[in-house]
C-alpha cells in the first residue's frame, strides 16, 4: 500500500471515530496501526505533499485531499467550505476598497495597504515601509 492510501485510510478512520480535525499525531497512530513498519519521518513527509495548494515533487492536486487547520492539525479538504471562504473575503475586499474609495483614497495607495496587509497576515516582513 502507497503512503497515501495508508494516509488515506488512516484518516477514513479517524473520520469514522468521529474526528473532524485530528494531528499529525493521530494520523500516523492510524498508519501503525494499518503497517507498524512505516516510519514516522516517512509519514509525515508525505502528508505535507497531501495538504491542497501545498507544492510538491511527487503529490499532484488530484492526489491532495488535506486541509491545513493549524501547524500539526488537519483535516479533509472541503472544497465548498474554501469557495465559501474565497467568497466571503472577496466580499470583505470589495467592501472595503469601496469605503476606502468613497473617503478619498486613491487606486494605488489602497492596493498598497492591501498588499501590507496580506504580507502581515502571511507572516512576511516588510522592509521598505
Amino acid at each position: 500500500m502507497t503512503l497515501k492510501e495508508l494516509i488515506r485510510k488512516a484518516v477514513e478512520e479517524l473520520v469514522r471515530q468521529g474526528k473532524e480535525e485530528f494531528t499529525t499525531e493521530d494520523i500516523y497512530r492510524e498508519v501503525k496501526k494499518l503497517e507498524p513498519e512505516r516510519k514516522r519521518e516517512s509519514v509525515l513527509a508525505a502528508l505535507s505533499g497531501l495538504v491542497v495548494g501545498h507544492k510538491h515533487h511527487f503529490y499532484k492536486r488530484e492526489d491532495q485531499f488535506l486541509e491545513k487547520v493549524r501547524r500539526g492539525v488537519y483535516r479533509l479538504y472541503d472544497e465548498a467550505r474554501d469557495k465559501k471562504r474565497k467568497d466571503e473575503a472577496e466580499k470583505l475586499i470589495t467592501w472595503t476598497v469601496i469605503t476606502l474609495t468613497g473617503r478619498g483614497f486613491s487606486n494605488e495607495e489602497i492596493a498598497e495597504m492591501l498588499e501590507r496587509k496580506a504580507k502581515r497576515l502571511r507572516g512576511e516582513y516588510l522592509t521598505n515601509m
